[in-house]
């Protein structure tokens, strides 16, 4: 452990650093009825380069369908059926994959194996690719092209 310091109330915040250089920082708060899993990567929209944008939000989308040890659908399915609500966000200088769900050992367990398992078993097909880059277009039209103030 890097660091342990009380932050408000009963919640003790706990920062590591793996060997692999990933760091993990836990906010406990023992009474509380759930808890948040989020997932952090120091990249967004600004690291992209002119004429290949959107690589960093296309790969938020992508890691939502298949993994070697998961089918498409199967990590949405698996969440649901353990209470959780999970989403995923792409900004200028981050992407985050977060799940908040009932506390419980299990759950956390769980969330763990199925974040390492679609983050570093991610499968990337043609089937994917091309069915998430409609998703991302529609959303573009939907947020970009039609916001009459053009943002």
């Amino acid at each position: 452990m890097l660091e342990s310091i009380k932050a408000w109330g009963n919640v003790t915040i706990e920062r590591y650093k793996l060997p692999n250089g990933l760091q993990v920082i836990l906010a406990l708060k023992p009474d509380s009825p759930t808890f948040a899993y989020y997932t952090w990567f120091n990249v967004g929209s600004r690291h992209e380069k002119k004429g290949k944008t959107g690589i960093a939000h296309f790969f938020e989308h992508l890691l939502f369908k298949e993994s070697k040890n998961l089918k498409e659908g199967e990590f949405d399915r698996l969440m649901e059926a353990h209470g959780a609500n999970t989403n995923a966000s792409t900004w200028v200088d981050w992407t985050n994959y977060y799940e908040v769900l009932p506390s419980d050992e299990e759950k956390v367990e769980l969330v763990v194996r199925l974040e390492a398992e679609r983050m570093s078993n991610m499968i990337l097909n043609e089937k994917q690719i091309n069915s998430e880059r409609e998703v991302i277009k529609n959303e573009r039209r939907f947020r970009v092209d039609n916001d009459v103030e053009g943002t």
